[in-house]
């Protein structure tokens, strides 16, 4: 029966990004998408802690989906991701880093850490938009598990 209610719940999207345009295109991109909602944080730290109230069971339930930036106030994205992958509740968790960092060097690096997608953001609008369609995919996916 639990499941079954579980499986009604909305999609819940965490978007870690410090970058109000950025944060704007990408709620523009994913749309209202399957009733999902869009939880945002625009920094490290509140990231930490919207994660840490998931784990323990607080006010909060872990996100079915992170789009998480690399470059954040207080605490870096990698740092992020190194703490969403060590969570027992967020480790299955699908990352899609969002960035403007097209170093293969950092792709690779956070590769490792555990991210599903990298997202290089372009400057045309409807390659941005692509972020949409990642997104339905991974949370896709996600919800089959």
């Amino acid at each position: 029966m639990s499941e079954k209610i579980q499986s009604q719940a909305r999609s819940q999207i965490l978007l870690v990004e410090d970058n109000p345009g950025d944060v704007f295109l990408i709620q523009e991109a994913i749309g209202g998408e399957d009733g999902a909602e869009l939880r945002v944080v625009t920094d490290g730290e509140q990231a930490l802690e919207y994660l840490a109230a998931a784990e323990t069971g607080g006010s909060r339930r872990a996100p079915d989906l992170i789009l998480l930036d690399i470059n954040l106030p207080k605490r870096s994205g990698d740092e992020i991701l190194a703490r969403i992958r060590a969570g027992a509740l967020t480790r299955d968790v699908p990352v899609i880093v969002v960035t403007s960092s097209e170093s293969p060097r950092e792709r690779a690096h956070m590769m490792e850490l555990g991210a599903d997608y990298y997202f290089s953001k372009p400057i045309n609008l409807d390659e941005y938009m692509k972020i949409g369609a990642i997104t339905r995919r991974l949370l896709a996916e996600a919800h089959k598990r």
